[in-house]
Formats: C-alpha cells, structure tokens, sequence
C-alpha cells in the first residue's frame, strides 16, 4: 500500500486547542494500525521537506518573519513590523468593534487578519 501524507510540522496550532501534529498515545497507535507490537510510525516513512515557500514568495520581509514566527524566533525588526499592522477599533461594544473591522476590511484589496481568539 502506498501513502501520502501533507503537513506543515511547524504549523502554529489552531487558536484555543492544541497542535495539529502531536504525539500518538501506543495505545491509540496500535488499534488503529492493529498491531499488537510497538509500530515507530516516522520510521516507516520517506520524509521529503518542501523548501520553496510558494504563497509569500514575492514578499520576502512577510515572508521571513512567518519563519521566524513558526520556530519562535521572532526579533525585535519582526515586532516592529507586525506593530505597524495593528488596527486600532477602540469600540467597547463588541458588535460596533465587528461591524468596524469589517468595514476596515472590506477596503482593503488583499486583507489578511490574525486574530488572538476566536472571540474576536
């Protein structure tokens, strides 16, 4: 049997749950392979690392701080960087900081928002 298998092993991990890659327990290992022996998975595996960051290629700056970001590592340039992105909606009402940030949005050509939770 043949088996591909995708995946980014630095993706930052969804907001407010864990990593998408992360250890198995052996027991859930072993019935899903239905094994009774110990099964090292990544060893049975041909690992192929795609280089080419294709999606950030033509925005070098962005794309060295996702690096950076991924492995934790972010610096101080990075920061400053990031700071200048933030958008400031000093609403307290929470539905009026909504309806702004999509009015922000929405005039913008190419908007990409990171948000610390799924609240916001």
């Amino acid at each position: 049997m043949h088996l591909l298998v995708f995946g980014d092993l630095l993706q930052l991990p969804p907001v407010s749950d864990g990593p998408v890659f992360g250890p198995v327990p052996t027991e859930t290992l072993n019935k899903c392979v239905q094994s009774v022996a110990p099964v090292h998975l990544w060893s049975l595996l041909d690992y192929d690392e795609l280089r080419i960051n294709m999606r950030q290629k033509d925005d070098g700056t962005y794309k060295t701080i996702l690096a950076n970001l991924r492995v934790g590592t972010v610096s101080d340039a990075d920061t400053n960087i990031l700071k200048t992105r933030v958008i400031n909606l000093n609403f307290h009402n929470p539905g009026e900081r909504l309806y702004k940030l999509c009015d922000y949005v929405k005039a913008l050509s190419d908007a990409v928002c990171i948000m610390p939770t799924n609240d916001m």
